[in-house]
C-alpha cells in the first residue's frame, strides 16, 4: 500500500491547507475562529459611546415615495452604532487586517481589561505574520483571563508555525481542558497527532469534530481519510458515499474513495473514482501518481494499462518537477510494465535518491526487479 507512505512535507502541506482554509474557504476558517473569539465577550455588541472615529452610523435606506406613492412614511430610525470590535471584525472578514489592527490597537489601549480585544488582535497579528506580537497579545489575554481557551489555542497555532510541536500540543490540550468543544484547537491537535504518526488518536479527534459540526462535509472527509490510514477502508466508504450522494462532491472525495477501494483490492472501482477526481482536478499529483501505479501494477488484465499509466505518471513527474519520489516510482513501474526496463531503471534510481531512508529497501527491491527484466505486478 505505497500511498500510505506519506512524508512529513505532505502532512505539513495538508495542515497548511487545513489551517488556512479549515478544508473550507479562507474566509470560512477566519469566520470560525472569529466566531469563537466573539462568543467569549457578549459586551462586544454594546456601542462604545461617543468616541469620535470609534462609531459608525449606518442610516436606514430612504423610502422612495415615487415608487410607492401610497406607502406611509416610516418613522426615523436610530443609527446603528458599531463597536470597535464589530468594525474590526468586518475589516478582517474582508482581509483588511492592517486596517483592523488600527482599531484593535485603539481598543486594547482604551479597554485593555477586555480579553476579546487581545484575542482578536492576536489573530489579526497572526494574519500579517507578526508572530511575536501575536504571541504577546495571547499572553496578555491569559494574564487577564488565566483560563482563556482561545488564548492557549492561539499560542498553540503559533507554536505549530514555529514547528515547536510538543509545546504546541501542550497548549492545545490546555485549551481543550477549559473548552473541550473548541473546534479550532481540536483541528490543530488532530494535525499534530497525525504528523507524529498517531493516527488512531487523530481519528478519535476527527470523530469529535464530526459530532461538533455534523453538517461540515470537510470534517467527514478528514475522518474518512484517517479511517483509511488506520487500515479500515470498508468503514471509510459509506462516509464518502454519503458525501457523494449530497451532490457536488470535490475531487478529494473521489480520490479518497478510490484509495479505499484500492486497499480492498477493488481496482476497477478505484480507477473509476480516481478518473472522476482527475476530471475535477487534473493537476493533482497524488491522484495522478496513485492512478498510474494501479494501472501499471494491477494483476487484472482489464484494469492494467501500461501505456496510459506511463502518460499520467509522466504528467505527475512534470507537475512535481521530478522531485516527488512516489511519482518517479510510478513512472518506473509504468515503463517496466511496457517492457522498457532500461528506461525504468533511471527514474527508480532517482526515486531512491529522493526518498526517505525508510523507503529505500522497498524501492531498491523494485530497482533490482526492473534491472532483471521483470515488471512489478501486485497481488
Amino acid at each position: 500500500m505505497r500511498w500510505f507512505d506519506m512524508r512529513r512535507d505532505d502532512l505539513h502541506m495538508a495542515w497548511v491547507l487545513a489551517f488556512a482554509m479549515a478544508h473550507l474557504s479562507v474566509s470560512g476558517w477566519c469566520d470560525m475562529v472569529l466566531d469563537e473569539m466573539f462568543s467569549e465577550d457578549p459586551a462586544e455588541t454594546e456601542p462604545v459611546g461617543d468616541v469620535g472615529t470609534r462609531e459608525m452610523d449606518i442610516a436606514a435606506p430612504a423610502l422612495s415615495l415615487a415608487m410607492t406613492p401610497k406607502a406611509p412614511l416610516l418613522p426615523p430610525q436610530r443609527p446603528i452604532r458599531l463597536t470597535l470590535l464589530q468594525k474590526a471584525r468586518a475589516l478582517m472578514q474582508q482581509g483588511a487586517y492592517e486596517e483592523a489592527l488600527v482599531l484593535l490597537d485603539a481598543g486594547a489601549e482604551a479597554h485593555g481589561g477586555r480579553v476579546t480585544y487581545h484575542l482578536v488582535r492576536g489573530y489579526a497579528l497572526e494574519k500579517v505574520d507578526r508572530i511575536r506580537d501575536a504571541m504577546r497579545a495571547y499572553r496578555e489575554a491569559i494574564r487577564i483571563e488565566p483560563d482563556s481557551a482561545l488564548a492557549y489555542a492561539g499560542i498553540g497555532r503559533l507554536l505549530i508555525i514555529r514547528e515547536k510541536h510538543s509545546l504546541a500540543e501542550r497548549m492545545l490540550e490546555d485549551a481543550l481542558t477549559t473548552d473541550p468543544g473548541l473546534v479550532s484547537a481540536l483541528a490543530d491537535l488532530r494535525y499534530l497527532k497525525e504528523l507524529s504518526g498517531r493516527y488512531g488518536e487523530a481519528l478519535e479527534i476527527a470523530d469529535r469534530l464530526v459530532v461538533l459540526a455534523p453538517d461540515d462535509l470537510n470534517y467527514r472527509l478528514e475522518r474518512a481519510r484517517l479511517t483509511n490510514r488506520v487500515g479500515s477502508p470498508a468503514r471509510a466508504i459509506p462516509e464518502l458515499d454519503a458525501i457523494v450522494d449530497r451532490g457536488d462532491a470535490p475531487a478529494a472525495v473521489y480520490a479518497e474513495r478510490g484509495l479505499s477501494y484500492y486497499q480492498l483490492k477493488k481496482r476497477k472501482e478505484a480507477v473509476r473514482d480516481m478518473v472522476q477526481a482527475l476530471k475535477l482536478d487534473s493537476s493533482d499529483v497524488a491522484t495522478l501518481n496513485n492512478l498510474a501505479w494501479i494501472l501499471a501494477t494491477a494483476p487484472e488484465p482489464d484494469v492494467r494499462n501500461p501505456n496510459f499509466a506511463a502518460r499520467i505518471a509522466r504528467k505527475a513527474c512534470l507537475l512535481s518537477e521530478a522531485k516527488d519520489f512516489q511519482a518517479l516510482d510510478s513512472a518506473a513501474a509504468a515503463a517496466a510494465a511496457q517492457g522498457r526496463f532500461d528506461t525504468a531503471v533511471r527514474p527508480q534510481r532517482k526515486a531512491i535518491a529522493l526518498a526517505p531512508e525508510e523507503a529505500h529497501g522497498r524501492l531498491q527491491g523494485r530497482l533490482e526487479l526492473y534491472a532483471g527484466g521483470k515488471a512489478l505486478v501486485e497481488e
